[in-house]
């Protein structure tokens, strides 16, 4: 029998250039976008199938600054980004980082 993925909600946020997405281990999902304004920004997003939303949570702000390309790895509550930054500051970068569902807010380390 085939598998059928069908769409239960919508949600936006502002303009993005690169994006790279991930789920928590709590069922929340992570996206991980070059913003309207270059940066690296990671925006927590909660499902909620059974009332058919999805709702923004927190974000990481301006800490990580301008990027071009982005990876992404998912760990429990915790997730990697690599990423490469622009010919301006020709150099990639690695950070870690924590989600605190209890705090609402990331926690960086690079």
């Amino acid at each position: 029998m085939p598998t059928v993925i069908r769409q239960f909600a919508r949600a936006k946020a502002g303009e993005v250039g690169a994006i790279a997405a991930g789920v928590f281990s709590s069922g929340e999902l992570l996206t991980a976008v070059r913003n309207g304004s270059d940066n690296l920004e990671l925006i927590v997003w909660r499902p909620d199938a059974t009332n058919l939303t999805l709702t923004r949570g927190p974000d990481s702000g301006t800490q990580a600054g301008e990027v071009g390309e982005i990876a992404l790895a998912m760990l429990g509550n915790r997730c990697l980004t690599a990423v490469r930054r622009p010919p301006s500051v020709a150099s990639r970068t690695f950070c870690a980082w924590r989600h605190s569902a209890t705090l609402g807010r990331y926690a960086i380390s690079c």
